[in-house]
Formats: C-alpha cells, structure tokens, sequence
C-alpha cells in the first residue's frame, strides 16, 4: 500500500542513493562470483584435482568465518564509508595480485589459495556495513520495506 510515509518500490528505487546502491552491491556480488568461478575453474585446470579447489574453498571460507564479529565490531566503532573503502581498495588490490601472477605463468596451485586467503578477510570488512536489514525509511513501522545488501532486494516485512 502507497502512502506518504510508505513509499513505493519503484519510488524508491528512483532514488538516487537507492538506485545507486544497489548497482554498486550487483557490481560488488558479481565481481566477487566472478573472481570465485574463474579461480576455481583455473586451480582445476593446473591440478586436475577436485580436493585443491576444495582447499581454495576453505581459505576463501574460513577467515570469513573467524572474522564475522570483529568486523561487526570495528564497523561500530568507525566510519563505515572508510572501512568499507579501505575493504574494497585491499580486495582490488588482492585481485590483481592473483591476476598478474596468473599472467605471468605461474603454475602453482598454492598462491592461488594464498591470494583466496587474503582476499576473503578484506571482503569480510568491505561488507560489515552491510550485513544487517537497512530501514529506508527510519519513520516506518516495523512491518515497512526494508533492503537486504546479501540478496541484493527489497523486501517487505509483514510483521
């Protein structure tokens, strides 16, 4: 139901802040799986192995896991536009590292998992100010349309 202190969807994706938000979190999501695909994709065309893209896996896997409340944490405690541009300047960073040892020739499985080691920290950070439901609009009721940053929608609460 549209009212003036209910919007709806196609208003506010309208907006420009909206809209450009949820460009840059389709950008940011599909860079990401991109980079996971091919990596995979190149570990299994060097080793031939199922278990080394597993290993790739679990170092893009595990410093998420271990680093899910201190990048909560610090996301309280400083700007959440710093700490996300430094996240994503490290993950660039890291990006290119792992591309320009693949450029090079490099034919060693374990830099692969290194780079996917490192680059899984920084993207815990980058995404800190996103992990919770963002109201937007603070003066709707609970049950008002909210945006989930994971899924990439807008969703509307019932209750």
């Amino acid at each position: 139901m549209k009212t003036p202190n209910n919007p709806g969807v196609w208003e506010l994706v309208s907006r420009p802040g909206v809209r450009n938000l949820l460009i840059s979190s389709a950008c940011g999501v599909s860079g990401f799986v991109t980079l996971a695909i091919s990596m995979g994709v190149h570990v299994y065309s060097l080793s031939g192995r199922e278990f080394d893209i597993a290993l790739v896996g679990l170092a893009e896997f595990l410093p998420t896991f271990l680093l899910v409340l201190p990048a909560g944490a610090l996301a309280d405690r400083v700007d959440r536009r710093s700490l996300a541009a430094v996240g994503y300047t490290a993950e660039a960073l890291v990006a290119l590292a792992g591309v320009g040892y693949v450029l090079a020739g490099g034919t060693a499985v374990w830099p692969l998992t290194r780079f996917g080691e490192e680059f899984s920290p920084w993207r815990r950070f980058s995404l800190a100010r996103q992990t919770n439901l963002v109201p937007l609009n603070p003066e709707l009721p609970p049950n008002g349309l909210v945006y989930d940053p994971q899924s990439l929608s807008l969703v509307f609460l019932p209750w």
